[in-house]
């Protein structure tokens, strides 16, 4: 695989997840949505550096080479707050019953969910009842996103 078939599955996906997340609205100053390789142990927090240079909150796709096909696999949360960047790392999207915009769960055991705004990523209290539905609501639209996008990038 080549760095421009992987830079299509990842603007695939970006323009996917930004449609759950925002519905299209356009990203403002202070959140961006990025994409690469997944965090490694030899550099896990450079995207956290990142952020916290930029002042910008980032959801960030992680993709890694699996039996020779680049993978989503990683929905990491970054938000610099006071002087520290918060990384939040294991999330999941979620859609609700009523198919409204996705929120960004985090792994369980930590509290609230996450909701990207045009210009930040706001933390909610609140946490979904129906976790394991909304989660594979969400899997199932983005998947529906990225087979649109793939077809209407193959017509010439």
């Amino acid at each position: 695989m080549n760095f421009e078939s992987e830079n299509h599955i990842m603007a695939r996906y970006l323009g996917a997840i930004h449609q759950m997340l925002l519905r299209g609205k356009v990203l403002k100053p202070g959140l961006s949505l990025a994409a690469g390789d997944r965090r490694t142990p030899d550099n896990p927090l450079q995207v956290a550096m990142a952020a916290k240079d930029s002042d910008e909150d980032i959801i960030h796709l992680g993709f890694e080479r699996i039996d020779g096909e680049y993978r989503f696999v990683e929905l990491t949360l970054y938000a610099p707050r006071d002087g520290a960047t918060h990384i939040i790392s294991g999330c999941r999207l979620y859609i609700s019953e009523g198919n409204g915009r996705a929120l960004v769960l985090p792994p369980i055991g930590r509290k609230g969910s996450f909701r990207a705004k045009g210009n930040e990523i706001v933390h909610l209290r609140r946490v979904p009842s129906d976790r394991d539905q909304g989660i594979q609501r969400a899997e199932e639209r983005l998947q529906a996103l990225l087979n649109s996008a793939s077809r209407t990038s193959n017509v010439s």
